[in-house]
């Protein structure tokens, strides 16, 4: 099955039939990929591997996106995952891509113009110092991150850019019940509470994943995040 096949029909699968202009915007984007793959973009090899690990593993999370949801920070966006195909599947969303590394981040500010998509922003920040600025700090309903830290790190990394009842979704791996429990110290001090732990299952792979559905109780005090670096050498 080629890769246009395989989009199509995973996508179907999942939940997320692609209109003609969707389509077009995701096998673009697919090809951008292969063409800067000497960035470092993604771990995945060949097309195929990149349509099922990379953009159709950002579909589920659209399940917990609210209809009515206005703007999304996606933390360590990398290659633009999930945050890029979720600005391709909803282009309502303002969307904005946290991605600390300069030629990650033009490669995402090369996609969204050849793709057309407005109402994207690209912050070039490490996520410590982004999350002290006034314009972005707890001023997002919704945030997402994939693949960036274990769980108590990432905690501090995201939660400081999440408004009040607002909520992270966080995409973790078979070891998330670990991860959850290594955390309980992070989520008493940034003031997260983790309200359900949605699963998925890719289609064709058959591989697994979990969504963790974490909202956001209190404002996190002024001390977190801590310097760059610290929250992965020394995670709460």
């Amino acid at each position: 099955m080629n890769e246009t096949d395989l989009l199509k029909n995973g996508a179907e699968q999942l939940g997320f039939p692609l209109a003609e202009e969707t389509l077009e915007k995701m096998l673009a984007y697919l090809k951008l990929l292969g063409e800067y793959h000497y960035l470092g973009l993604t771990g995945y090899k060949t097309p195929q591997e990149i349509v099922q690990f990379l953009l159709l593993e950002s579909l589920p999370i659209l399940n917990l996106i609210p209809a009515q949801a206005a703007s999304l920070l996606d933390v360590g966006s990398g290659g633009g995952a999930p945050g890029l195909v979720l600005k391709i599947m909803r282009p309502e969303l303002q969307v904005s891509l946290l991605e600390v590394t300069r030629k990650k981040a033009r490669f995402l500010e090369k996609t969204a113009q050849e793709l057309g998509l407005t109402g994207l922003e690209v912050i070039c920040q490490r996520a410590e110092t982004a999350g002290r600025l006034p314009q972005y700090r707890e001023s997002f309903p919704l945030a997402t991150s994939r693949g960036l830290a274990g769980l108590p790190a990432l905690l501090e990394l995201v939660l400081p850019f999440v408004s009040v009842g607002g909520t992270f979704l966080a995409f973790k791996g078979e070891k998330y019940q670990e991860e959850i429990a290594q955390a309980q110290k992070a989520l008493r001090i940034l003031k997260g509470e983790i309200r359900e732990v949605h699963s998925y299952r890719l289609p064709f792979s058959g591989v697994e994943g979990k969504i963790l559905e974490i909202v956001k109780t209190a404002p996190t005090t002024s001390g977190f995040p801590r310097l760059p670096g610290i929250p992965k050498k020394n995670p709460l």
